[in-house]
This record gives C-alpha cells, sequence and structure tokens, in this order.
C-alpha cells in the first residue's frame, strides 16, 4: 500500500500565511479594525496582503486617519526593529491560548486576540505615530 502522505522536508518553511508572525498580525489587524469601530475615533485600518510588495518592505497595516487621509505605516513584530520608525511590538501573551500552550483559533483556523490587551496595543502603536504620515495613491 502506497501512503497518500507525501514527504515533507521538516526545515521547509510553512506557507507564509501559517507563520505565527502573519497570523499575529492579521490577529492584531481584526482587533484594531473592532476597536477603531467601536470608539469611533475617526480612524480605519486596512491590511496589506502579505507576501506582497508593501509586505516585503515593511508594511503590514495602514492606519487612516479618516477625514485628512493622513496614513501611517505599521510593521506588526514579536522582535524589535530599531532600523523601522514604524515598528509595532507586540507580545505573545496578546494572544488566546489552549490550555496546552498552542495558539487558540477562530473555526477557520484564525488567532485570536485578547480584547483585554488592546490598550497595551494602542500604546504599542503611539511611537510609529511619531514618523511623518505618508501619501498613498488609491
Amino acid at each position: 500500500m502506497v501512503s497518500d502522505k507525501r514527504y515533507q522536508d521538516p526545515k521547509a518553511k510553512p506557507p507564509l500565511e501559517e507563520r505565527p508572525g502573519i497570523k499575529a498580525q492579521h490577529a492584531v489587524f481584526v482587533a484594531l479594525q473592532d476597536h477603531l469601530s467601536k470608539v469611533m475615533t475617526g480612524w480605519e485600518v486596512e491590511e496589506t496582503p502579505v507576501g506582497s510588495q508593501e509586505d516585503r518592505a515593511g508594511v503590514d497595516i495602514y492606519l487612516i486617519n479618516s477625514s485628512s487621509r493622513e496614513t501611517y505605516l505599521l510593521d506588526i513584530s514579536f522582535k524589535d526593529k530599531d532600523y523601522t520608525p514604524h515598528c509595532v511590538r507586540i507580545r505573545d501573551d496578546w494572544f488566546l491560548r489552549n490550555n496546552d500552550g498552542s495558539s487558540a483559533t477562530t473555526a477557520d483556523g484564525e488567532w485570536i486576540f485578547r480584547k483585554e490587551c488592546i490598550q497595551s496595543l494602542v500604546r504599542a502603536i503611539l511611537p510609529a505615530l511619531s514618523a511623518a504620515p505618508v501619501r498613498r495613491r488609491r
């Protein structure tokens, strides 16, 4: 009998969408989008496509002032990035975990941001706002 499982190189990296950093940045985007819509601050967010030119340049999320259209770049990361003023340093404990320590996920496999950590996220974004806003072509 031939196994239908294909050989997988143990050193092979998972697809981009399955990497922890990507799952975390998407969970941050969803949490931030939900928070901004509830508090009606006049700000909105747009997520860049994984693997896109923007993503490869370090832009994960655009934070946009709805009235002025001023746009700030956010680079979501578990690591400090001294070389970019757009880094938003996130923490692993901002995401829900199962009892076994694995990441809790939605039915479609997305990580879940802990609602009680939203103010910590907002504070982590503030240093990125010291960089000049950018103009985007739409």
